[in-house]
């Protein structure tokens, strides 16, 4: 999802919310669930927006009064030029916007090692190396996923 999509779709819930969950006495409580699970997809947005905006393109697209045209880019200059290129088959150049795609964040994982109470375990439990060394990939592979 582009960040112009993510910023439509938080405008429409903030409109909706506003016009349809109103805040009774102290604007910090909500009315009704409907209103709760309102206000954190609009909480997750802003954040998804935040991250986005931090990010950056991966790639380029033209749109056509907000819908793709079926070109993506990975140059930002050629997704201009084809901007520009489409009139025929996609009226005005105003019309026409070059929109930038962002590749959605990783989450961040910490390794996670062995104590050494494991691998003084492992040591003594395992007589050979190949034992031993197949006995700490499973541990840390169940440590890690």
């Amino acid at each position: 999802m582009t960040i112009e999509a993510m910023k439509q779709a938080l405008e429409a819930l903030e409109c909706i919310f506003a016009s349809t969950h109103p805040y009774r006495g102290d604007e910090s409580t909500f009315t009704d669930e409907a209103s709760v699970l309102g206000d954190k997809a609009i909480t997750s947005l802003r954040q998804a927006i935040e991250q986005a905006e931090k990010l950056e393109p991966v790639a380029w697209c033209v749109t056509y009064n907000g819908e793709l045209t079926g070109n993506v880019f990975e140059n930002k200059r050629i997704a201009d030029l084809c901007k520009r290129n489409l009139e025929a088959k996609y009226g005005s150049e105003e019309d026409r916007k070059v929109v930038a795609i962002y590749a959605a964040p990783q989450p961040q994982h910490e390794w996670v090692g062995l104590t050494d109470e494991e691998v003084d375990y492992i040591a003594d439990e395992y007589s050979t190396l190949q034992g031993a060394i197949r006995a700490i990939e499973a541990k840390l592979r169940s440590k890690n996923t």
